[in-house]
């Protein structure tokens, strides 16, 4: 699982209403809107739905939203929990506890002014989120240090490789 996030504000000279906009044509010019969707909070509680309905396993949930995408990227100590690795987790709440909400832009942590999943229902969210073996996200907000995040060199995908 990959994302094309892209942080665009829909309100702003450049974002995604400048297609929309465009000179007298009514129906707008579909090149000139900014490709992408801001989701990068909202990915995985949404994927995850896929674990509550019963259409996909927790170890599959796993596969393609961390191992696989570490293997693809070439991030050998990401994916996996295991000695040598960096400890990241995260963390959700017990289904039986957790109250299910519904979305709007305000709950989200990003400078955005829209979100396409205003309005959705969620019945879980992650609950803590744990980087290099320190909890940087908890019970719905950022407490991680400024900076703490380190640029990680990709290497060789250890996917790559012709397909039949």
């Amino acid at each position: 699982m990959s994302s094309d996030h892209a942080a665009v504000n829909f309100h702003h000279p450049r974002g995604k209403q400048k297609g929309l906009e465009y000179g007298n044509q009514p129906q707008g010019k579909f090149q000139y809107i900014p490709n992408g969707l801001p989701g990068l909070e909202t990915r995985l509680p949404l994927l995850f739905s896929g674990v509550l309905s019963g259409r996909i396993t927790p170890q599959k949930f796993v596969e393609v939203t961390s191992t696989n995408a570490a293997k693809l990227y070439g991030l050998k100590k990401k994916g996996s929990i295991g000695p040598g690795f960096d400890a990241d987790i995260t963390i959700w709440y017990p289904q039986e506890s957790f109250k299910p909400f519904t979305l709007t832009n305000d709950m989200l942590h990003h400078a955005i002014d829209y979100t396409p999943f205003e309005g959705v229902e969620f019945k879980n969210w992650p609950r803590h989120t744990i980087v290099r073996g320190k909890v940087v996200f908890s019970e719905g907000e950022v407490v991680g240090e400024m900076g703490y995040g380190n640029f990680i060199k990709r290497e060789k995908s250890s996917l790559a490789g012709p397909r039949d």
